[in-house]
């Protein structure tokens, strides 16, 4: 378990190929370089609430990652490891405020069920749902999105539903 209560800021390799740890705890965390909690094999939730820029592979190879709220997560800045890629056991993201998503965002994520996004208007990267069978995942936008249908962004979902406001990670 890690509590950096008080980091604005992360560097590039902060939390790198912790295995062991299962909690992180960083309530105030603005910023981060790249590969933050990359590799970190035993996490299994992660709340950023104030995460607004990401760099490369922020979570990636977290491999029993369940469930992640990145509520003001807005700009991932990523040209090879993704945000979550390779999170094979997770379930249910939640990025209200994403506008541009880089590469291989949630690729291989082979256990997505559902996604909370905040707006229809994002940008992905390549590769943004590589090995992910969209046809199981079921989308969130919120309430008057305006979308019908289950396509969204040249992508063919499970189902596309509304949420209630900007709480998308009270939701999950």
């Amino acid at each position: 378990e890690v509590s950096l209560p008080k980091l604005i800021t992360g560097g590039n390799y902060l939390l790198y190929n912790c295995t062991s740890l299962t909690l992180v705890s960083l309530p105030l965390l603005v910023s981060t370089g790249s590969y933050l909690l990359f590799g970190c094999t035993s996490l299994t939730t992660v709340s950023l609430p104030l995460l607004t820029t990401a760099g490369n592979g922020l979570l990636s190879c977290c491999t029993k990652l369940k469930r992640a709220g990145l509520p003001s997560l807005e700009t991932v800045e990523s040209n090879s490891w993704g945000l979550l890629e390779n999170c094979y056991d997770l379930e249910e993201v939640s990025l209200p405020k994403l506008i541009t998503g880089g590469n291989w965002l949630l690729a291989f994520c082979t256990s997505l069920e559902r996604i909370y996004f905040g707006k229809p208007e994002i940008t992905w990267g390549n590769n943004a749902f590589s090995g992910v069978t969209l046809s199981n995942v079921d989308l969130y936008l919120p309430v008057g999105h305006g979308i019908t249908g289950n396509t969204w962004n040249n992508k063919t979902w499970k189902s596309i539903n509304e949420y209630p406001g900007d709480a998308a990670w009270d939701l999950l």
